[in-house]
């Protein structure tokens, strides 16, 4: 009898030991969780002129009680833009870097309303419209993306052909000002010759 009672007794305090592993886990897992916001929705450069690369911003907020720990920025995606005929393709989003890099080097942790923000560019070989995406990893397991906690950027970006003519000053037109003072010059240089001959 006495044997029963004790054998019971160690099956309970088992079983409630097992319990109380299992609930530790779930807390650390909902609990360690962040929240994060991306803004804007998709980076957009409406109007990168060949040959001159343009630079666009994003943002990322934490937005849980959680703190937000990003281990990953990378372009998943780089887009492409072609050259002369017979070379390789290159990549259109390039070099990108965290505004301030001794902060926002992946991996860090932002607080509940901290924020940290991101600069790339968009280069052209000749005009054209690509697309592209940023990945961004996070403990944000309800992030939209291909996979928990693998958010994805768009990137959109139109490159355009540089413009000719128009406001250059050194068109040989008569309103040309890159003309007028040598013509000025000039003019005033005979009349003090003539002057001094007479």
């Amino acid at each position: 009898m006495m044997r029963s009672t004790l054998l019971s007794l160690l099956l309970i305090a088992c079983g409630g030991e097992q319990g109380f592993g299992e609930g530790k886990d779930t807390p650390s897992a909902t609990g360690g969780d962040g929240i994060i916001e991306v803004f804007p929705e998709m980076v957009v450069w409406d109007r990168v002129v060949v040959g001159q690369p343009g630079t666009e911003g994003f943002r990322i907020t934490s937005r849980g009680e959680a703190p937000l720990r990003v281990t990953e920025i990378s372009i998943s995606n780089a887009g492409s833009t072609t050259g002369e005929e017979g070379t390789a393709p290159e990549a259109v989003f390039r070099d990108l870097r965290p505004f301030m890099p001794d902060e926002h080097t992946p991996p860090f942790s932002l607080d509940e309303g901290e924020s940290a923000e991101f600069l790339l560019t968009a280069h052209f070989l000749n005009p054209g419209e690509s697309t592209g995406q940023i990945r961004i990893r996070s403990n944000d397991t309800e992030a939209e993306g291909p996979a928990p906690g693998d958010f994805r950027l768009d990137l959109q970006a139109t490159g355009i052909a540089s413009s000719s003519g128009g406001d250059d000053t050194g068109d040989s037109t008569s309103d040309d000002t890159g003309d007028a003072p040598a013509d000025t010059g000039s003019a005033e240089t005979e009349t003090e010759t003539d002057t001094g001959g007479k």
